[in-house]
């Protein structure tokens, strides 16, 4: 069986390990955090380093964001899936322990990285400039460019090595004085790329915490900022929950979330309901809406193979190690529910960009109960 690294969201996203098929095959993405730009700072100080962090008046919201949103889009989201995705491809040919023999019939390669690592390394630089100053996550995310700045170049040269065919001039002689580098590589990065993610994700909860609070306080439960907000956070949980190899999952623990997060996309499109907004009057939150209900219909997929114990087809598993849109179509696997979670997530970013969106945070909210004395102007996530 091939090695597959997984990711089981702890925050969003993850712990790393050995798994059988069906644990996780695509990186979540990461939710750049955007700031109310009415949040503001009465506090430059920063308090004692700690490994978890609290909104507090010396810690605002506003500072959080800005210390993991560089961790984020220029790292995490820019460089993580593709590495997963390349270690994944790899493994899919070449046994883990003992390396490439020469014998082997399919020879698949590795994926290459695109992008600039640099942009990575300089967005640790900065965000561990910031305050509040967090231990645990500056180390975490130096570790993560130390990995990347080494797997990278070794991937570079695997995929000029067998996409140009060179390992049949050499019977695979290069490939199998590689696989000890690649394996050191991957296992570093994936190790680095869980524990950055990890303390990413403690940020993120209690970002998300502080804002659903306060669109509870001044938009009131049935609101379009906090339905939004909620299906979001609801969204995060089941993943956390799901993202793991199908014997893993324990079904008393995820059925309960799948639940709530139903309820949570059912109470969204009643308001939308109510409120006349449909496919025709304001796409983007239609098909948001749409993207969440799909995710609520992969995870109950996974429910329904769990309680009825029925493993994974030979086919299915073969998909599965394939990775990509072919295990992403496999029923009641973790690889499709988070592929639904990370479509969720491109419609939420798409429907952040409209002023109509936007325009929730600056108008009366009419919902009875609600004090709308807020004059955000966007939710951000």
């Amino acid at each position: 069986m091939s090695r597959t690294s997984t990711k089981a969201l702890s925050a969003i996203v993850l712990v790393a390990a050995v798994t059988s098929l069906g644990g996780c095959k695509a990186l979540i993405r990461k939710l750049a955090q955007k700031n109310d730009p009415t949040t503001t700072t009465t506090s430059t100080a920063g308090p004692k380093p700690t490994t978890t962090t609290k909104i507090t008046q010396d810690d605002p919201e506003t500072a959080l964001i800005k210390k993991v949103d560089p961790l984020v889009v220029k790292c995490l989201n820019a460089f993580s899936s593709r590495v997963r995705d390349s270690e994944r491809r790899y493994y899919s040919w070449v046994d883990y322990k003992t390396g490439v023999t020469g014998k082997e019939r399919l020879v698949y390669g590795v994926y290459e990285v695109s992008g600039n690592t640099n942009d990575c390394a300089q967005a640790v630089a900065k965000s561990n400039a910031l305050s509040p100053k967090n231990p645990a996550l500056e180390q975490a995310a130096l570790e993560y460019n130390s990995a990347l700045a080494q797997i990278v170049p070794l991937l570079s040269e695997a995929n000029k090595y067998y996409d140009r065919d060179k390992y049949k001039d050499d019977k695979l002689a290069k490939g199998k004085e590689m696989h000890p580098r690649l394996k050191e590589g991957f296992d570093r990065f994936i190790k680095a790329d869980n524990a950055l993610a990890e303390e990413v994700d403690k940020l993120q909860d209690v970002i998300d915490k502080a804002k659903l609070a306060k669109y509870e306080k001044n938009y009131g439960h049935q609101s379009y900022p906090y339905l939004i907000r909620s299906t979001l956070i609801y969204g995060k949980v089941v993943v956390r929950e799901g993202d793991r190899a199908f014997d893993k999952i324990d079904v008393t623990k995820y059925e309960p979330k799948v639940v709530k997060l139903e309820e949570a996309a059912d109470e969204l499109e009643k308001l939308m309901t109510k409120k006349g907004d449909s496919a025709s009057t304001w796409t983007s939150l239609y098909q948001y809406m749409q993207a969440h209900q799909t995710l609520v219909k992969a995870a109950k997929e996974q429910v329904r193979r769990s309680k009825d114990k029925r493993p994974f087809s030979n086919m299915e598993r073969d998909h599965l190690a394939r990775g990509g849109p072919v295990a992403q179509s496999v029923e009641g696997s973790s690889s499709k529910m988070v592929k639904a979670f990370n479509d969720m997530i491109d419609r939420y970013n798409s429907l952040q960009k409209e002023d109509k969106y936007h325009k929730l945070f600056t108008q009366p909210q009419t919902t009875p109960g609600a004090t709308n004395n807020s004059t955000d102007d966007d939710e951000g996530n």
